[in-house]
Order: structure tokens, then sequence, then C-alpha cells
């Protein structure tokens, strides 16, 4: 039978209540994490807000169809939609105090950004070198794909200076880049990653946090992803399955199947 349902982006009061005090749900989830075995996590594909914040927003409307899965599915663990409120908000509050830490007195931060900027003159250094048949547009393209955070940026710019030395001493003579400035650059890309790396040393919580907050980020997405078959199985005859609980990262379709 259809129905209608909340809106999407609709928190529930007793979430909203909940959200205030988001220490409490870590600690009552806290044994679950600890239970999880670290070999059998899965990875990140979307970010721990996103996941959190979609979650949230749907909850009310997959909350609508709690009758639904008591008559047609009666085997289905209904408490995992009542696990979604507090797992999305302490995952929310594990990510807002993995980022805060993030920022070390050494002024991380800052040091990164400025590695980025390094890396995108650099970039646009050997582009001009593979203009002329210099450096291969592959080697480039395998350096772009690389990330943006410490370890992927200091990678890249050390990529970077190897592809201006590849064929010979004389190549970065062609380069709009000095050989002072590569060689300065080299020692930029390897103090970033060290001084991250002694930044974490300093404070091992912050290896702690991340740690809760990966475990956390298993926890919701994969109870999320059990209610979510449920819903399908639910919703199919009516296809609007996403409208209540989409794939995380996944816009929910406007447009539905035409009526038959």
């Amino acid at each position: 039978m259809n129905q209608p349902v909340s809106p999407v982006g609709s928190i529930p009061e007793d979430l909203a209540e909940m959200a205030r005090r988001p220490d409490e749900c870590l600690e009552a989830i806290m044994p679950a994490l600890r239970a999880l075995e670290a070999t059998t996590l899965i990875h990140y594909f979307t970010d721990s807000i996103t996941a959190s914040g979609q979650v949230l927003a749907h909850i009310e409307r997959i909350r609508s169809l709690d009758g639904a899965m008591r008559d047609e599915l009666p085997r289905f663990d209904r408490s995992l939609v009542a696990s979604l409120g507090p797992y999305a908000i302490a995952l929310a509050m594990l990510h807002g105090q993995t980022q805060a830490k993030r920022v070390d007195g050494g002024g991380g931060r800052e040091r990164l950004a400025a590695a980025r900027k390094l890396r995108a003159r650099l970039h646009l250094s050997a582009a001009f070198l593979a203009e002329s048949g210099s450096i291969s547009p592959n080697v480039l393209a395998r350096i772009a794909r690389l990330g943006h955070g410490y370890t992927d940026t200091s990678e890249a710019i050390l990529g970077y200076i190897e592809a201006h030395f590849a064929k010979d001493e004389t190549l970065f003579a062609r380069s709009p880049s000095t050989r002072e400035e590569l060689d300065q650059a080299r020692k930029e890309a390897i103090e970033l990653v060290t001084k991250r790396v002694d930044s974490m040393r300093r404070d091992p919580g912050d290896l702690e946090r991340a740690d809760l907050e990966r475990r956390a980020y298993h926890l919701l997405v994969t109870t999320y992803n059990k209610v979510r078959s449920a819903v399908q199985f639910l919703r199919y005859d009516f296809d609007d399955a996403d409208t209540f609980a989409p794939a995380l990262g996944q816009r929910v379709r406007s447009v539905r199947r035409a009526s038959r």
C-alpha cells in the first residue's frame, strides 16, 4: 500500500535531541565498535559527513515503513532501523574530532596548502615539457590521478621532479622551473610527510580517533545497506525505493517510472 511520507531532510525530534548529546551515542555503541575485526572494515567510498547526513535526512521516511516491515518482512530485524540514528550521530562526532585534531601545532594545514600550490606549478611546468615530447603524457596522467592528502601530494611533487630528470640532466633547462626550484621542491615534499608523521607520533590519540571513525563508518554503512535492502523489497512495485533509502552518495532520482 502506498502512503504519504515525510519530506527528505526531516529529522525526527528524538534524534535532534540525541544529537545534542553525541557523546552518549558514542558511549552506547562503543562495545559494537570495539567488537569489529579490523581486517573486515570496509573502505571509505564517500566521506563520513555525507554518509551520516544522508542517513539522518532519510531516516524519517525509512521509519514510515515500520508497519510494512512488520507485516511483510516478519523476520527482518527492525532494531537495525533504530540503530541508524545513534550510529550516524556518533560517526559525525568522531569525524569532527578527527578533523579538529588534524590541525597540528606545526601548521600542518598551511604546509599542505602551500604544497598543493607547489604541485600545481610543477604540473604546469611538466605539461609544458610534455607539449614538446620531453615528458610522456601518460606519466602526467598517472601523477594527476593521485589524491590531495599529505602523502599523495608529496608523491605527486616527487613524481613531477623525477619526470623533469627522466631523460637527461639538462631537461630542466628547457623547463619553466629552475634546478634550484626543483631541488627546493624535493625538500618541501619530503618535509611535508615527515612533519605529518611526527605530528601523528606526538599525539597517538589521532590514530585512535581515526580508527574509531572508520569503525563507526563501517557500522553505519553496513547497517544502512541491510535496511536499504528491506526498503527496496517493500517499494519494488512503486519504483521509489531510492526516495526512501538511496545508495550513499547517490542523488535521488526526480523522475519516477510511468504508471502502467
